[in-house]
Parts: structure tokens; C-alpha cells; sequence
């Protein structure tokens, strides 16, 4: 839902859809895997402003929280 917080940082997430950088020429593919680091201010999501500030591939993109989901480690079988 939109202005909601589901992650923190320190989150590892995954991009659920394609996200263009056009000041680099660079794609972020759904499915590659970041690092929350940094919460936008709660009240800007009314405004259109971005929800977190992501590390993915090394580099800084801001994104909205439905744009995410929670990465979840595959689980080791004995």
C-alpha cells in the first residue's frame, strides 16, 4: 500500500520491475538484489517523493515502496 514502511535499512531487497537510469545508461532488471540505505522523509510520499534509497549494482537508486520486495535467503537443506 502506498506510504506504508515495509522495509529498514540494512533490508536486502529485490526490484520488482525494470527501472531506467538514463543519467548512466543503465537498467535495473526485476530480480537483482539491493541494500536499503536510507528512508525518505514519511511525509514527501504525498508529495510523489521516494520511499527509500537503495544500493543496487552499485549504485544509488531512489524507488517507491511497491517498486520492492523483501529478499528472502534460499533456505539450506540438510
Amino acid at each position: 500500500m502506498f506510504g506504508e514502511r515495509n522495509f529498514k535499512v540494512g533490508d536486502l531487497v529485490i526490484s520488482k520491475m525494470p527501472i531506467e537510469l538514463t543519467f548512466d545508461d543503465h537498467i535495473v532488471k526485476p530480480g537483482e538484489v539491493g541494500l536499503v540505505i536510507s528512508l525518505m522523509q514519511y511525509q514527501d510520499w504525498l508529495t510523489g517523493e521516494y520511499d527509500y534509497l537503495v544500493l543496487i549494482q552499485g549504485r544509488e537508486v531512489f524507488f517507491f515502496d511497491h517498486e520492492l520486495e523483501l529478499y528472502e535467503s534460499p533456505k539450506d537443506t540438510p
